[in-house]
């Protein structure tokens, strides 16, 4: 059964398109065409693919398609409209101020209210005063909000398969505690070990058995923000894929420094100050905003190696995770021999098939870091970086 809401559907195409067009032109209802009839299905089924996730948050997350459709009163206003705007709702509420007689019962809660309205009417009519926003910078703004959603959701999913895998190893450890614990007592039993020695191995699986419970609870907050995020009900349950592998090829073919050109050319920040600089007629304004320009462009090309670098670091780690898991692959071959030898005990043979798994599962932790390295890296590449 599908449990997307019924939400309306704003705008067409993907967030690419969304993000070129954002600040020139209205927003309308997606029509059938935006995408295929092959797309919109599985954009409409049951099923939560990392691929698709930023034309899910495009077409049916809350807050982005309430900002498309507050940009319909923004997409053809230049800066004097929007700053006369709030001329306007200063001087609607001025006209609504009313201060109380003495003799008005509750006067002082009265004035009280009155003062306040007086504040937030000064506050509106400074805003006019220091707007620099106009149509094309409200598009960019919303564009920069849809595409730091996407990311949060692409986080989201990561974290969700981070934390399957992270239960699979809690799971396996427990196993192996549990043989532990049984193999304690029977020896305390036999006064081979002490009562003490009995507590502990059974703390260890409380331990586990904590964090098992944490990780469970992890995955169930994380699948509801996913599905609010994406369309569908919090307590829908779609099929959530598996994220892609890290695509080690692409690491060579990265340059960072022709990357930072693109960046500084596509970032959402630094194109919003260089507007608001152009509307700019104030001189501290001015000044402050040449400052934050040049620190712009600073944290850019910083995040852009901070970026390559820890996509280096996450390529090592993993390389040293895939190391541990075949020396520990050799391992579990060796026990699987002499499991059929009888030459190793129920225990000793849990105790190997634990560390294969937690090696394995770690390796596949390592490649789900270096993949979201490389997202991060991407994502600085087409201007959104986290910096700025």
């Amino acid at each position: 059964m599908n449990d997307r809401k019924n939400y309306k559907r704003i705008i067409p195409c993907c967030l690419a398109a969304a993000l070129t067009a954002a600040a020139a032109v209205p927003a309308y209802a997606s029509p059938d065409f935006a995408y295929t009839q092959e797309k919109w299905a599985t954009l409409k089924d049951n099923i939560m693919e990392y691929d698709e996730l930023a034309d899910l948050v495009h077409e049916y997350n809350p807050t982005v398609q309430n900002n498309r459709v507050e940009y319909q009163d923004y997409y053809d206003k230049d800066q004097d409209d929007i700053s006369n705007e709030y001329f306007k709702k200063a001087a609607d509420a001025a006209d609504a101020v009313q201060y109380p007689n003495d003799e008005d019962g509750g006067y002082a809660a009265k004035y009280a209210d009155a003062m306040m309205a007086e504040v937030t009417i000064r506050s509106m009519r400074q805003q006019g005063l220091d707007n620099l926003d106009d149509g094309e910078i409200k598009g960019m703004t919303f564009a920069r909000t849809e595409a730091s959603t996407v990311q949060s959701v692409q986080k989201s999913m990561i974290a969700y398969n981070q934390y399957q895998l992270q239960l699979k190893q809690a799971r396996e450890n427990r196993k192996y505690l549990e043989a532990v614990y049984n193999s304690v007592q029977t020896k305390a039993q036999a006064g081979v070990v002490t009562q003490s020695d009995v507590l502990t191995a059974k703390q260890n699986m409380l331990d586990v058995d904590t964090t098992i419970a944490q990780l469970e609870r992890s995955l169930q907050d994380t699948r509801q923000s996913l599905c609010v995020a994406t369309g569908w009900r919090y307590d829908a349950e779609p099929e959530i894929r598996s994220i892609p592998q890290a695509n080690l090829s692409a690491i060579s073919e990265l340059n960072p420094s022709a990357d930072k050109e693109t960046a500084l050319a596509a970032n959402y920040t630094l194109k919003i100050n260089e507007r608001k600089l152009n509307n700019s007629q104030d001189k501290t304004s001015t000044q402050k905003l040449q400052i934050a320009i040049n620190d712009n462009r600073q944290k850019i090309n910083s995040d852009i190696d901070l970026a390559y670098n820890a996509i280096l670091q996450a390529q090592v780690s993993y390389q040293q995770a895939l190391a541990e898991l075949d020396v520990e692959t050799k391992n579990m071959e060796t026990a699987n021999r002499k499991r059929q030898s009888g030459s190793i005990s129920d225990l000793q043979y849990l105790q190997q098939e634990n560390a294969y798994v937690q090696k394995q599962v770690n390796a596949e932790l390592r490649n789900i870091d270096l993949f979201q390295a490389m997202e991060t890296y991407q994502w600085n590449v087409k201007g959104f970086g986290s910096s700025v």
